[in-house]
């Protein structure tokens, strides 16, 4: 009767918010524990809307060879910032989506604006390596005391596997530097293109990242290894 079916649509409603409250941060507990990967997918580039395709021929994973992405760490000697991988390195394979998170933190009494470089070793196999998502280039500005997780979603080009100078190259470096900036601006408050990280104080973070569509297919696939220790200053010659 209309009794009965109302309250099985506001069952449906409340059930609905609460998994929708609970998503991000049970993404991110999820994806720091076990890593990320996905189905094996390409990234559509140019003026097309953002999306996956799954690849024309399903034996490309079969033919495929594991690949070990590491992550290194640095911090400029003007930026009184810890960074560090939360992971030490994923493994993955070519057209097999990962995320990766680091961490920083602000260890004076002032916010500070950070921005983060990044480069790709072998020098050879950055022209095949893709960030979807990445926090580089964009400026980070952290409270005093103030720790956030920064994520970076990439895959490897499959046309990786068909260089002849990468048949011996298995393990790819991904390397980033913080240094201090001078100025910052909110690079937007639009709550549907970008949500803020959660951080130690629980309040919202100068840190920006746009999340992955929700309708990608995902699996978890990558497998990491525990994290190594964070990168401090070094110390003014």
């Amino acid at each position: 009767d209309n009794a009965n079916a109302g309250a099985f649509m506001l069952s449906v409603a409340i059930g609905t918010a609460g998994l929708s409250y609970a998503s991000v941060p049970l993404y991110r507990m999820f994806c720091q524990a076990t890593g990320f990967g996905g189905t094996v997918k390409t990234h559509k580039g140019g003026d097309e809307a953002d999306g996956y395709d799954l690849p024309a021929d399903p034996a490309t994973l079969r033919n495929n060879r594991l690949l070990t992405i590491s992550f290194n760490t640095d911090v400029d000697t003007s930026l009184p910032w810890s960074f560090k991988p939360v992971q030490r390195q994923v493994n993955v394979l070519a057209g097999q989506t990962a995320l990766a998170f680091f961490e920083a933190t602000n260890h004076s009494d002032e916010p500070i604006i950070g921005v983060a470089t990044y480069n790709v070793a072998p020098m050879q196999a950055g022209a095949y390596f893709n960030k979807i998502q990445c926090f580089c280039f964009d400026e980070q500005r952290l409270l005093p005391g103030e720790t956030v997780d920064m994520p970076v979603f990439f895959y490897v080009d499959p046309e990786f596997l068909q260089d002849r100078r990468m048949h011996k190259c298995n393990v790819m470096t991904l390397s980033y530097t913080f240094f201090r900036s001078s100025e910052w601006e909110e690079k937007s408050s639009d709550p549907r293109e970008q949500q803020h990280l959660t951080t130690t104080t629980g309040e919202p973070s100068g840190v920006y990242w746009k999340a992955p569509a929700p309708e990608t297919a995902i699996t978890v696939t990558a497998e990491i290894t525990p994290a190594v220790a964070a990168a401090t200053p070094s110390p003014a010659a």
